[in-house]
């Protein structure tokens, strides 16, 4: 299934502010326009995560010792990995920093597109598979 499959869009494709972070067997968006977190697992599977954390609470929300070379997510996408045990399993410790960029979302009937800054274009389907759309 590609673009075609998505069926009508919803809206126009919105540029917005996201922050993207690497893991081990994943990646993670935060999505500024709604406070929700998309969790990518390579295994095909994504779960949304709503936002949680907020200024002034601790940076790190669960006390946890990653292996060398591998770090503990924080603030935010922290929360949410140390909250849901199926994201932490899934996408295993992350593997560098958050970076903030600019991203372009599109709603559709049935998923959404989201192109990153590295310019990849991911499908979320609506059932929870996500896939990367060949240039």
């Amino acid at each position: 299934g590609g673009m075609e499959n998505l069926g009508c869009a919803y809206e126009a494709a919105e540029e917005g502010d996201w922050v993207a972070q690497p893991f081990e067997r994943g990646r993670m968006f935060w999505r500024g326009a709604s406070g929700t977190i998309l969790a990518l697992a390579d295994g095909g599977n994504y779960y949304t995560v709503q936002d949680d954390w907020q200024e002034g609470m601790l940076d790190k929300s669960c006390e946890q010792s990653p292996p060398a070379g591998r770090q503990q997510p924080i603030r935010g996408f922290g929360l949410a990995w140390c909250r849901e045990s199926i994201v932490r399993d899934e996408l295993g410790w992350a593997t560098g920093a958050e970076r903030g960029f600019r991203g372009l979302y599109q709603v559709f009937a049935y998923g959404a597109l989201l192109v990153d800054d590295d310019n990849r274009t991911t499908v979320l389907w609506s059932y929870g598979r996500w896939q990367e759309l060949a240039p």
